[in-house]
């Protein structure tokens, strides 16, 4: 009977042993790894750090981030299609045709992506899109608004639909002193007064937003006529043709 019961009591025993055993190797283990992580945080830091900014830059080159456009056949068309707001400063105002000359700025600093990429070739400052105010043309009061409000400074512009002789129609924004926030330069324009709604259109722009855009100008165009703002003050015997025509044009397509 005894021997039976030694033999019951090691069998009891047996597991409980493993366990205690198992523990301490986890125990150990975790130790083992805790310390590590600690001597070696920064070096640990630092790959997590790199390995961000290899996805990084691997998802820019795809989107083209890095890139700086210098011609409207740069910009992919999925960017038109998708009306895509790109960056740039505006170097000068062509005096012919008040299209703006613009150096794209990209999201992605092309000298960092040149960290982990092969060198690439830089392009001149001379290679500026040419970005025109779409739906809008400009009086002289307007082109003295843009050489002082607009040239050298840093705008955004929506690309609105693909480009005619290269030049980008775009509805362009900009920080301007005595507004808050970022002002849409092509509706305020023609809400001064300083620019007048182009009649161009024998067909409804493509784009929907370019739809939206001309019919919010055709508004601000009448409004200003009737108040007499920028260069329509002292017009008053065109104010009612002026007027008529614009309501016509809002209602063109509706009849």
């Amino acid at each position: 009977m005894c021997k039976t019961k030694k033999l019951h009591i090691s069998k009891r025993e047996m597991p409980e042993d493993s366990e205690s055993n198992s523990t301490a190797t986890n125990t150990d283990f975790l130790s083992r790894f805790s310390n590590f992580v600690d001597q070696n945080l920064q070096l640990i830091q630092r790959s997590v750090y790199v390995a961000g900014a290899v996805v990084l830059i691997g998802v820019g080159r795809h989107l083209r981030l890095h890139h700086r456009f210098t011609s409207s056949s740069d910009i992919p068309p999925r960017f038109y299609q998708q009306n895509v707001k790109l960056l740039g400063t505006v170097r000068h105002r062509d005096k012919d045709t008040n299209v703006l000359s613009v150096s794209h700025i990209p999201p992605l600093p092309s000298r960092f992506v040149s960290l982990f990429t092969r060198s690439h070739k830089e392009k001149s400052n001379e290679d500026l899109l040419k970005v025109s105010i779409a739906g809008v043309q400009l009086t002289k009061s307007g082109e003295n608004w843009i050489d002082i409000n607009i040239v050298n400074r840093n705008v955004w512009f929506k690309l609105l639909e693909s480009p005619e002789n290269n030049f980008i129609p775009a509805i362009i924004t900009c920080r301007i002193k005595k507004y808050p926030v970022r002002t849409n330069v092509n509706h305020l324009l023609v809400q001064k007064g300083f620019g007048r709604v182009l009649d161009r259109y024998d067909e409804e722009p493509t784009s929907q937003i370019y739809a939206s855009l001309r019919s919010q100008l055709l508004s601000a165009e009448q409004k200003a006529v009737k108040k007499g703002k920028g260069d329509w003050e002292n017009k008053s015997g065109w104010k009612k043709l002026i007027g008529w025509k614009t309501v016509k044009r809002l209602f063109k397509k509706k009849d």
